[in-house]
């Protein structure tokens, strides 16, 4: 869950699917491209063009998270982008969602709480959710 991934050589073949939970371009809206450069980092397939992920080929099911034009979610977009990957795991074989952390923290505990409930619903399904925490300054 990140920013979106924009599709190029490196990402063609690993991105298996992309959807935005604003129902809008699933591609990259961010001006950084942090969700497609992550993309690359993690599955660019060995083609000779840009880069060589850490795992070359893996699949990677994309969740736009980001407000378009902008490097950051709201929080509840967390909760809400698990729960897509939920629904998305009915379709793919999603193992693991990563949380681009870096936008502002919860606004209200019962944010916390249905961030905190859909954790733990990933993780009955067998998904390990991970923070990739220091997005921002």
């Amino acid at each position: 869950m990140d920013t979106g991934v924009d599709i190029n050589p490196d990402t063609a073949t690993t991105v298996v699917d992309r959807i935005a939970l604003d129902g809008g371009d699933p591609g990259d809206q961010s001006p950084s491209k942090h969700g497609t450069q992550m993309a690359m980092i993690m599955g660019a397939p060995i083609n000779d063009w840009g880069m060589v992920g850490f795992w070359p080929g893996v699949r990677i099911v994309s969740v736009r998270a980001a407000i378009p034009g902008r490097d950051e979610f709201t929080f509840a977009a967390y909760a809400n982008g698990v729960a897509s990957c939920e629904e998305l795991a009915a379709r793919h074989r999603i193992v693991a969602v990563e949380l681009a952390l870096g936008s502002p923290g919860p606004s209200s505990q019962e944010e916390v709480a249905a961030f905190v409930d859909r954790v733990d619903r990933a993780r009955e399904q067998g998904m390990s959710v991970v923070a990739a925490a220091g997005n921002a300054d």
